[in-house]
């Protein structure tokens, strides 16, 4: 098992890096934000002006979702990079 993780973490170790320093830039928002009921970066629906982006709205939804992205698209990559990769050898 221990194998397993030294070859992923040496196969990955950029992903882990920019992953380790999203999660911290996250993190940092994080804790100055308010968690106000806006979805950061986006302004409130009744100011259009784009000028009106304040930190104080980031918050626990916008952590979470923010974290999981990156986390769900490198998996997919990985699952689905394998494939094709296949599929383009065996053509």
């Amino acid at each position: 098992m221990e194998q397993k993780i030294k070859k992923f973490i040496k196969h990955n170790r950029w992903f882990i890096v920019l992953y380790i320093i999203w999660l911290f830039i996250q993190v940092i928002l994080l804790m100055n934000g308010e968690d106000r009921s806006n979805f950061w970066p986006f302004p409130t629906y009744k100011s259009d002006d784009f000028n009106d982006i304040s930190i104080k709205a980031y918050g626990n939804v916008e952590f979470f979702v923010y974290i999981a992205i990156p986390l769900v698209l490198f998996i997919i990559a990985k699952l689905v990079g394998k494939d094709i990769k296949d599929a383009l050898e065996n053509n």
